[in-house]
C-alpha cells in the first residue's frame, strides 16, 4: 500500500495540477479543467487500487461490474456526488476571475489560493478513495464521501491563503 500513494501523486495529482494551472494565472478554462479532473479522480484512483490489488493477488470485483449499463446509472450520479468539492472549487475559480476573495487582490495571489486548495482536495480525495476502493461496496455510493476529505481541502485553502497573502504583500511592496 505504501507504493500506491507515490504512484497516485506522480501519475495523477501532479499531472492534473500542471494541466489545470498551465499558464500560472487564473483563466476561464480553469473551471472546466477543475470539474473534469475532480469528476475523474475517484475512478482513476479506483482503477489504480484495483490494478494494485490484482498485482498482489487479491480478489477484486471484475471490470464488468463497473462498466455494466445498469451500474453506470448508479455510478454517474455518484461521480457527481463524490466530485462536489471540485465542482465548488470550479465555481470559486470563476468567482476569483471577477472579484477578490479573502483579501487576495492580485491574480498571482488568487492563483496560489486556488492551487493550494486544489492540492488539499487532491490529497484528501486520494487518501479517502484509496480506502473506498480497497474494499469496495456499492453502499458507499450513498455516503457523502466528500465530507471525509473536506478537512484536507480547508487545510489546502489555509496554506494557499498564506502563500497568496505573501504574494500580495510582495506585489504591494514592489508597487510602492
Amino acid at each position: 500500500m505504501i507504493i500506491l500513494g507515490p504512484m497516485i501523486i506522480l501519475g495523477w495529482i501532479i499531472p492534473s495540477l500542471v494541466w489545470i494551472g498551465y499558464g500560472r494565472t487564473i483563466n476561464s478554462k480553469m473551471a472546466w479543467k477543475i470539474t473534469t479532473t475532480g469528476l475523474i479522480t475517484p475512478w482513476v484512483i479506483g482503477s489504480v487500487v484495483k490494478l494494485y490489488l490484482e498485482s498482489i493477488g487479491k480478489v477484486t470485483l471484475p471490470w464488468s461490474y463497473f462498466l455494466n449499463p445498469k451500474a453506470l446509472t448508479m455510478f454517474i450520479p455518484a461521480t457527481i456526488w463524490w466530485g462536489l468539492p471540485f465542482i465548488l472549487l470550479a465555481f470559486m475559480s470563476r468567482y476569483l476571475l471577477k472579484k477578490d476573495l479573502l483579501g487576495i487582490h492580485s491574480n498571482r495571489g488568487k492563483f496560489l489560493l486556488l492551487m493550494g486548495t486544489l492540492i488539499g482536495a487532491f490529497i484528501g480525495a486520494a487518501k479517502i478513495f484509496i480506502s473506498v476502493f480497497w474494499l469496495f461496496d456499492a453502499v458507499i455510493i450513498l455516503v457523502p464521501v466528500w465530507t471525509l476529505y473536506f478537512s484536507f481541502l480547508l487545510t489546502g485553502l489555509a496554506i494557499g491563503w498564506l502563500l497568496a497573502r505573501r504574494a500580495d504583500a510582495g506585489i504591494h511592496k514592489i508597487i510602492q
